[in-house]
């Protein structure tokens, strides 16, 4: 019983300790706190593009593009480039043996399919 007593008492306690308590307040600075870190991202993107409008950026971009360029002009396999109508023969010839075009279209009836 002595017991039940002292719980009770606790629990009267920690129930009259909970009717001073007010609202918590927000800091008032914290609207501005957020603000700034929303500022500060946007910085972050405004110094990448700082970055790219350089002019050496700019030029080493230029220089990279025209090396694979130049890379690629010249390192074209010149066998593909066709100048005659023999050559383009012969590759029609190797497409049609390649994929067994060989086979006469006589045998079909192009209106009555």
């Amino acid at each position: 019983m002595i017991e039940r007593n002292k719980i009770e008492a606790e629990v009267e306690k920690t129930l009259k300790s909970l009717d001073n308590i007010s609202r918590a307040q927000a800091n008032p600075f914290l609207f501005t706190r957020i603000r700034q870190k929303m500022m500060k991202e946007e910085a972050i993107w405004g110094k990448v593009a700082g970055y790219i409008s350089r002019p050496a950026f700019a030029v080493v971009t230029i220089c990279f593009v025209v090396l694979i360029n130049a890379w690629i002009l010249f390192n074209e396999n010149n066998e593909d480039v066709m100048d005659g109508p023999a050559q383009q023969q012969q590759a029609l010839s190797e497409v049609s043996e390649q994929y067994n075009l060989a086979i006469s279209s006589a045998f079909y009836d192009y209106e009555n399919p």
